[in-house]
């Protein structure tokens, strides 16, 4: 019998998962869990129709049926991952492969004046989002499936590896986030003193900023002692502070060169004639700007 699409999303049982599966099915085989199928094809179950068959094992196979109004055979099988030993990470990827399909029962439901979890809402109502629909069935969160979403739409090869487990959720974000326009470069030769004066006090700044993360690390380690009693009560609004003061200094840290020498002038608008830009600044330039030096 062949493996219903769907189905095929799911990655394969890995190899103990496999053995511990044929080790009970040598048992024979419960009825109580049996083969899912849909329009002639396996929707869950397909390893053990393998095992069953290899063993000579005959398994019990069952037509699919909504668990309530509203239930699909693609948030049925996002479903069926729930106890698998996979990462929220591969859960994530398995989320984004079902989401379209997830996305259409949802636009057939919202036109049926039927929510997502089968609960009657007047014609128009507001349906729960695919995303976080597909990222509670697979056991991850919203978020997971957002940057695998992402992933599988603009670098297959992280989505695969993701999928597989090779890459973490961390590398997959970093390998699909945006990438920052290099700051604008002149010839060092041509850089004005006070450009350049700037531009030298940067190790400073990023010295600044750590420092005082640091200090927010310790004034929290206080906070955990018994003299820090008032200090833990007080907490909330000293890490608050702690941190807008390390952000501040960190986009208040000189950047570039103003993308506009060597014709900045001194009433310029962008650098304010200081020669130099800092990053608050440089990310609010046009694209075509940023990327003109």
């Amino acid at each position: 019998m062949k493996v219903h699409p769907l189905a095929q999303i799911i990655p394969p049982l890995t190899a103990d998962e496999i053995e511990r599966l044929e080790a009970s099915l040598k048992h024979g085989f419960d009825p109580m869990k049996p083969i899912i199928t849909l329009d002639g094809m396996i929707l869950d179950g397909r390893h053990r129709a393998e095992i069953a068959a290899r063993l000579g094992v005959e398994p019990t196979y069952a037509g699919w049926v909504p668990a309530w109004e509203g239930d699909t055979p693609a948030g049925f099988v996002a479903r069926s991952i729930i106890h698998r030993s996979l990462s929220a990470t591969q859960r994530a990827t398995i989320a984004a492969e079902l989401l379209p399909h997830i996305e259409s029962d949802a636009a057939k439901r919202k036109k049926a004046g039927v929510a997502d979890l089968g609960e009657k809402v007047r014609q128009g109502s507001r349906a729960p989002r695919s995303t976080a629909t597909a990222a509670k069935a697979t056991g991850t969160n919203e978020k997971y499936v957002e940057v695998a979403a992402k992933a599988k739409a603009e670098s297959p090869a992280t989505f695969e590896a993701m999928k597989a487990g090779t890459v973490s959720m961390a590398e997959a974000k970093k390998a699909v986030a945006p990438k920052r326009p290099a700051p604008s470069t002149i010839p060092k030769s041509t850089v004005p003193p006070e450009a350049q004066e700037a531009l030298d006090a940067i190790p400073a700044f990023k010295e600044a900023v750590n420092a005082i993360r640091a200090c927010k690390r310790q004034v929290e380690e206080l906070s955990h002692t018994k003299p820090g009693v008032e200090l833990a009560a007080r907490w909330k609004a000293i890490e608050g502070h702690l941190h807008n003061a390390a952000e501040m200094v960190k986009f208040s840290t000189p950047h570039s060169v103003c993308p506009y020498m060597p014709n900045c002038e001194v009433n310029c608008k962008t650098c304010k004639g200081r020669k130099w830009v800092d990053r608050v600044v440089y990310d609010l330039l046009p694209e075509a700007i940023r990327g003109s030096k």
